[in-house]
């Protein structure tokens, strides 16, 4: 069961190899004039910068209790570091600890809801628990009960969602609103359990966020992606602008059931059938920029480097400010031999330094082409 845990989330943080993480697995953190500003931000954010560093370089020598008391000694310097906690969540569901995993993700998307990395990362975590609830649930249910239940899985779904709302799954926005509704179920999720908690010593109390909050049955207050106030209704979490929780789950499980499919193969490095279950969904999802950029991540570790440019183009024509789809373009011109179109794509992400971490990587990176470096020795395999 750890195993499996573990295993679902590599994909997410670890995309090509430890030396190029922080290349490919950070997403925005905050705004600076230039990259030498986070040294100048605060002493405690630049000890925290260090730990970090540190922590990366254990990870990259195989050593996750070391790494792991470098995130903490960052966290103790400044609590509020994302990267570390990222990194920390990332050791913890790799080691199997989903709670303390899904914690930690948690907590990084409160302090930066549009962290796309965080909110992938968390969706693994919660599937993992879940994947893991119902099999434990599995070895005490009747027999005829699992017969039946196998048969409904088998049963033929019907696909409702492209009949009925076949204008909005080919606009680009309706996956960014999927993905808002998706954290929201999150959130929903949280509260639920946090209430049933709850109401198991304060049985006559209303649902209250903040009540939770004060008897610690919740240690987070979960935020709305689109500023939605969550109410208790009819025995199910309710968000003023996502609706009710179950129909919501109905939606969001339907619009991503074939997306995740296709990153837990990519995960386990099935990428023949990764390949074939992305270009299915991109049938019915033709204008979702990550199913490019997954596609692309695919043929890229496949070694399949100008199918990967190919589609990793498509994804960038669809989100130009897209930094990580950016760099692992970086990545496939740089192994393919192509020193200036990889550099172009290095330059534009450190002009526009949006990302602390993605400009000071592309930095590094565009230094030791420019030294005339290969692409193996600017990241070894071990």
């Amino acid at each position: 069961m750890k195993l499996l845990a573990s295993s679902l989330l590599i994909l997410l943080l670890f995309s090509h190899t430890p030396a190029a993480m922080a290349a490919s697995g950070y997403s925005p953190l905050r705004d600076y004039n230039t990259a030498g500003d986070i040294l100048l931000h605060s002493e405690k954010q630049s000890k925290s910068d260090s730990y970090y560093l540190l922590a990366l370089q254990e990870i990259k020598k195989n050593n996750p209790l070391r790494a792991f008391n470098s995130i903490n000694a960052g966290l103790r310097e400044n609590k509020y570091d994302i990267r570390l906690l990222r990194l920390r969540g990332f050791l913890f569901a790799r080691s199997g600890k989903l709670k303390e995993a899904y914690a930690d993700f948690s907590r990084i998307l409160l302090l930066s809801p549009e962290d796309e990395y965080s909110t992938l990362a968390l969706r693994e975590v919660k599937t993992a628990i879940d994947n893991a609830q119902s099999s434990i649930e599995l070895l005490y249910t009747p027999p005829e009960e699992q017969k039946n239940r196998s048969a409904k899985d088998k049963a033929p779904k019907v696909d409702e969602t492209s009949e009925k709302t076949p204008e909005k799954i080919l606009t680009s926005s309706y996956f960014d609103n999927m993905r808002d509704k998706q954290q929201c179920l999150h959130n929903m999720d949280t509260l639920q359990r946090a209430y049933e908690n709850y109401k198991k010593t304060n049985s006559n109390k209303p649902f209250s966020i903040k009540d939770m909050m004060l008897s610690l049955a919740l240690k987070f207050e979960p935020l709305c992606p689109n500023r939605g106030n969550y109410t208790w209704t009819n025995n199910q979490i309710e968000c003023s602008v996502h609706g009710k929780e179950k129909p919501l789950r109905g939606e969001v499980t339907k619009i991503f059931g074939d997306f995740n499919n296709a990153l837990q193969q990519k995960q386990r490095k099935n990428y023949l059938e990764a390949e074939k279950l992305f270009k299915q969904a991109l049938i019915f999802y033709p204008k979702w920029p990550e199913l490019y950029y997954q596609l692309g991540d695919t043929y890229f570790k496949m070694g399949r480097l100008q199918e990967a440019i190919t589609h990793l183009e498509k994804a960038l024509s669809m989100a130009p400010d897209n930094l990580d789809i950016q760099m692992l373009l970086a990545h496939a011109h740089f192994k393919q031999g192509s020193r200036a179109a990889a550099l172009a794509h290095l330059d534009k992400i450190i002009k526009e330094n949006k990302s602390v971490i993605h400009s000071m990587s592309a930095k590094s990176i565009a230094r030791k082409i420019r030294e005339g470096k290969s692409y193996e020795a600017v990241f070894p395999t071990y």
